[in-house]
């Protein structure tokens, strides 16, 4: 069946969003694809976080991202919050590789943590999330945006209340993103997931993540094209790196004669997405303040307290992007009240302390200078994902590759552009416009193009292992075998 419409799920670590196209669109004007652009308070209005808040005795989905962000804080401040299941960055659990290892739900490798440690099926949270997101794109279609219409699909019911545009559900083809470097019991669970939030599994389709941005990439305008130095011109090569909020996905791909694409190498990759960084920040303060008995300050905070404090730099990281902006701007670090009341002037007391240097007071408060990113917080994801690119370029079939391709949330740092840039002199490091959105709208495009990929690398290969009698006419002679019965294989 061809679809009429393509809906597709980017579900990231850190920020998830949808977007959809017309097939009729798609033909006219292959760019012209609708993103979600309710999520107002976001860094990025096409996404919001990949954040789930529900009930605890009846697992009711109260609200998902940004909103149950909002939410899960008053509850804290009126003391409700245990009432609740809170779950963020839930979906890196996927990426453990004991997940998945058996067929047991209850198993607590399979199952993901909330905010105070209580465990859920990860398949009933995922699929918790998938609905939300699904729900809020359905609802699209019968809203005006103040300035246009939203396309809609099927005929109008007639009511006698009112006319509403009705979404034929069967010509829905709908695509759900995963990172390639993924195993298959990960993107099981996912489709699993999304199949438990009402999605028919023969409408569903799964788009890997670097090469849904590829075909962002093959689909630009003519003045961005030529800024991408055509990439999708036949013959042309180039290595796609996808740096999302959880993980870093490697892909090499070449262009066909026919502008289909086949893979050069098997995806490659790890967890240094820009969740680690946060992770980083969050371990960097609790070192900070240390006390003299060897116990972070921290270890006295509540879990919301912590929470709002990465919430807060989150928002101020993303900032960091231009080297303007990195010299000129100082971060306000936002400590839990219990500790910036304790230990606001140890920190700058203690001359030993390594980390001071990057620290600054002021009357309305501690600063932390933006070069403790560069210089510590990327220090590690940084090195990593250089030295994978370094270990790809060295093969043999890479080596020819001169274009690398920078999409994903981490795409837009300065850091990081100049840390690859500086990293690989000779080569050409390019960056989409809007680099957050490039697998969003690729996954679109591929649920236009299902054959636009030609070829694969397995991830393994299959054989079967046989013997015969040994002949010295035609074997070699180390590949015989004596069993025990003398007999020559």
């Amino acid at each position: 069946m061809e679809p009429e419409i393509v809906i597709a799920l980017d579900i990231g670590s850190t920020y998830s969003g949808y977007a959809y196209q017309f097939s009729s669109d798609f033909k006219e004007n292959p760019r012209n694809i609708w993103m979600s652009d309710s999520w107002s308070r976001s860094n990025n209005t096409h996404k919001t976080s990949t954040c789930l808040l529900l009930k605890c005795d009846t697992l009711e989905r109260i609200a998902i991202g940004e909103v149950a962000e909002r939410r899960y804080l008053r509850l804290c401040d009126i003391g409700t919050e245990f009432e609740y299941n809170f779950f963020k960055n839930f979906k890196m659990i996927l990426y453990r590789k004991d997940f998945a290892t058996d067929e047991n739900p209850a198993n607590r490798r399979n199952q993901v943590e909330d905010y105070y440690g209580r465990h859920i099926p990860f398949t009933l949270v995922m699929s918790k999330y998938i609905e939300g997101l699904k729900e809020d794109c359905l609802e699209r279609f019968e809203r005006y945006d103040g300035k246009q219409k939203p396309r809609d699909i099927g005929k109008k019911q007639t009511t006698d209340a009112e006319s509403k545009p009705v979404i034929n559900e069967k010509k829905i083809r709908r695509v759900i993103t995963m990172p390639a470097i993924w195993n298959d019991f990960a993107k099981h669970a996912m489709r699993e997931s999304a199949v438990m939030a009402g999605i028919p599994d023969d409408q569903l389709i799964i788009a890997l993540e670097p090469e849904a941005a590829v075909l962002h990439c093959m689909y630009l305008s003519d003045q961005e094209n030529k800024y991408m130095e055509e990439l999708g011109s036949a013959g042309n090569k180039f290595i796609v790196v996808d740096m999302g909020g959880g993980t870093v996905d490697i892909t090499a791909f070449k262009v066909l004669k026919n502008g289909h694409l086949e893979h050069i190498m098997m995806a490659n990759g790890g967890p240094w997405g820009g969740q680690s960084v946060n992770d980083s920040f969050s371990q960097l303060v609790r070192d900070v303040f240390i006390t003299k008995d060897g116990l972070s300050s921290f270890q006295s905070c509540t879990r919301a307290d912590l929470f709002e404090m990465e919430l807060e730099f989150e928002r101020q990281k993303v900032a960091i992007r231009g080297k303007k902006m990195q010299d000129e701007t100082r971060l306000r670090l936002p400590l839990p009240e219990e500790v910036w009341y304790k230990e606001r002037d140890n920190i700058l007391k203690n001359e030993e302390q390594k980390y001071s240097k990057y620290f600054e007071k002021t009357n309305n408060g501690l600063y932390f200078k933006p070069e403790i990113i560069s210089d510590i917080l990327f220090n590690q994801p940084m090195q990593l994902i250089l030295e994978r690119l370094c270990s790809i370029l060295n093969v043999e079939s890479a080596r020819s590759i001169e274009k690398i391709i920078l999409v994903g949330g981490l795409a837009e740092s300065h850091i990081v552009r100049t840390k690859i840039s500086e990293a690989f002199l000779h080569r050409h490091i390019l960056v989409p416009s809007n680099p957050v959105c490039a697998v969003l709208k690729g996954a679109v495009l591929y649920g236009q193009k299902l054959d636009i990929f030609e070829s694969r690398i397995s991830r393994f290969t299959y054989g079967i292992g046989t013997q015969i009698p040994f002949d010295p006419k035609k074997h070699l002679p180390e590949k015989n075998k004596v069993d025990s019965t003398c007999k020559i294989w």
